[in-house]
C-alpha cells in the first residue's frame, strides 16, 4: 500500500457521496457489509498479508457509522419539528435570497417555534421576494417540513417552510446588523454598479467571476463557458469572499 492517505481519501468521499444520495437506508447496509468485509480481512490469512483491503473496509466502516450517527442525533431531532401543524415561526435571515425552480429562497435561523426557543436552520420558499435583508427578522406561519434539496443539506438545512405571497410575512429590521450584513451590502453595491455601468451580458459574466452570482448569466453564456472548458470560473469559490 503505497499511497494509505489517498485510499483513506478516496474511500471516505466515495461513501460519505454514497450515503448522502441515497440517504434513507443505505449507510446501514454499507455499515453491515464493511463490517463483515473487515472481519473477512482480517480472519483470512491470504487476505490479512495485503494491508490495503483492511484499510479500505475500515474506512468505509467508520465513514457510514460517522454519517448514520449525524443523521441520528442531529438530522432526526431537527425534523423532529416536521408535522402537518402550523407553526407561527420567528426566524433571522441569514443570507441573500436565490431563485430556485419559480421560488425566492431564504436561508434562516429559527429563533422561536411558537413561542418556544428553537436553535435549527430552515429554508423558507416564496412566490414573491420578501423586502427583507441580513440579520432582519422574519415572522410567519406555516408548516414545517422535510427539505431534501441536496445543497439545502450541504448548509446543514434539513427543514423547509413555504409562504404564498411576502405579505404573509412580517419584517423586523435589525438593529445591530451582523458583519456580514454589510459584506452583503458591499458585494450588491458592487453588483449593482457593474450593471449600470456594462451591457447587461458583461455584466452577469463579471459578476459571476468576482462574486460567484450566476442568476444573470444566460443560456449562451454558459453553453458557452461549457464547450470552452472555462464553467469553473463562475463556480463559488475562495475568490468570492
Amino acid at each position: 500500500m503505497k499511497r494509505p492517505l489517498a485510499l483513506i481519501g478516496f474511500t471516505m468521499f466515495i461513501v460519505l457521496a454514497v450515503c448522502f444520495y441515497a440517504f434513507s437506508y443505505f449507510p446501514h447496509v454499507i455499515l453491515l457489509l464493511s463490517a463483515a468485509g473487515l472481519v473477512v480481512t482480517l480472519v483470512i490469512p491470504k487476505i490479512r498479508r495485503c494491508v490495503s483491503p483492511s484499510v479500505f473496509m475500515a474506512t468505509a466502516l467508520i465513514s457510514a457509522l460517522i454519517f448514520a450517527s449525524t443523521v441520528q442525533f442531529y438530522v432526526l431531532p431537527v425534523r423532529s419539528n416536521c408535522t402537518e401543524e402550523i407553526r407561527k415561526i420567528s426566524a433571522v435571515v441569514l443570507d441573500e435570497p436565490e431563485f430556485l425552480y419559480g421560488n425566492y429562497t431564504y436561508k434562516l435561523r429559527v429563533k422561536e417555534i411558537n413561542g418556544e426557543d428553537k436553535s435549527l436552520k430552515l429554508l423558507l420558499r416564496s412566490r414573491e421576494s420578501i423586502p427583507c435583508s441580513v440579520s432582519d427578522t422574519l415572522k410567519f406561519e406555516s408548516v414545517i417540513f422535510e427539505d431534501n434539496y441536496p445543497k439545502s443539506f450541504t448548509n446543514r438545512i434539513f427543514v423547509g417552510a413555504y409562504v404564498n405571497s411576502a405579505d404573509d410575512v412580517t419584517v423586523e429590521k435589525a438593529t445591530s446588523p451582523s458583519l456580514y450584513y454589510y459584506i452583503v451590502s458591499f458585494r450588491e453595491a458592487l453588483r449593482t454598479a457593474m450593471y449600470r455601468v456594462f451591457d447587461f451580458d458583461v455584466a452577469a459574466l463579471s459578476s459571476a467571476v468576482l462574486l460567484g452570482d450566476k442568476s444573470g448569466l444566460s443560456n449562451d453564456i454558459i453553453m458557452g463557458l461549457r464547450r470552452a472548458g472555462m464553467s469553473h470560473l463562475a463556480v463559488v469559490s475562495g475568490l468570492h469572499l
